[in-house]
């Protein structure tokens, strides 16, 4: 269910996207960290091993990966993890949120600029966004504005805050996730955040001005409203 927009005196001219879970359903088909892991070592992650992906940028995820062999090959584990996500997504297309496609034109047509902020690094990003029929470059046009922060080999999300604060007036931008850490980016920023999904997030700060379980309905039609 939506849940009301709040009050807006500035309309939304950003929107800075998480991609997993919020553009694009979850992959649940095969973890490529695991895959990655098994090339660089030439064995399995132990069987005991657990490591939480949820709301980590890739590279920190690599790192928890790389503590299980005590091994400082980050360079070497990123590409593995790259080049083996970039062969998976095109022989395993992944799909939209839905309603993700019609949102998407309807804010190019506002004149709104869409931009990625996501823990993915730049190349599984692009991949995901293609193989789902969303081209970075015709949706994501804040690749040309400077709205593209893929966080993929910083070591926490929020890394990126001091560059999404130079490029942008907090007043203009919308942050839309769905983990509490999309939440926390919002509140950093210090502007407005869309939530997608069920998550339990506690709006400490007031600043979310929606929720919705995807784009479709009543809940993409909030999501809209939300931007004016």
């Amino acid at each position: 269910m939506t849940v009301s927009a709040s009050p807006a005196t500035h309309p939304v001219r950003v929107i800075l996207w998480d991609i997993d879970k919020t553009l694009l359903l979850s992959d649940k088909r095969v973890n490529l960290f695991d895959n990655a892991f098994e090339e660089l070592f030439g064995h399995p992650r132990p069987d005991d091993a657990t490591i939480s992906k949820g709301g980590k940028v890739d590279g920190q995820i690599a790192r928890e990966y790389l503590a299980l062999e005590n091994s400082d090959d980050f360079d070497g584990y990123m590409r593995a993890l790259n080049r083996i996500s970039v062969e998976y997504y095109t022989r395993n297309p992944l799909s939209c949120v839905p309603g993700v496609p019609a949102t998407l034109r309807a804010t190019l047509d506002a004149g709104v600029i869409n931009g990625l902020y996501t823990g993915n690094t730049p190349e599984r990003a692009s991949v995901k966004l293609t193989t789902a029929g969303i081209a970075p470059d015709e949706y994501f046009n804040g690749f040309a504005h400077g709205a593209a922060f893929c966080q993929g080999y910083s070591g926490n999300r929020l890394d990126g805050v001091p560059a999404v604060l130079a490029a942008f007036d907090p007043a203009d931008v919308l942050i839309a996730g769905d983990t509490p850490r999309d939440y926390a980016l919002a509140q950093a920023v210090g502007c407005r955040f869309w939530q997608v999904g069920e998550t339990p997030i506690d709006d400490v700060a007031g600043i979310r001005v929606g929720r919705g379980h995807d784009f479709t309905g009543a809940d993409g039609e909030g999501f809209l409203a939300a931007l004016r």
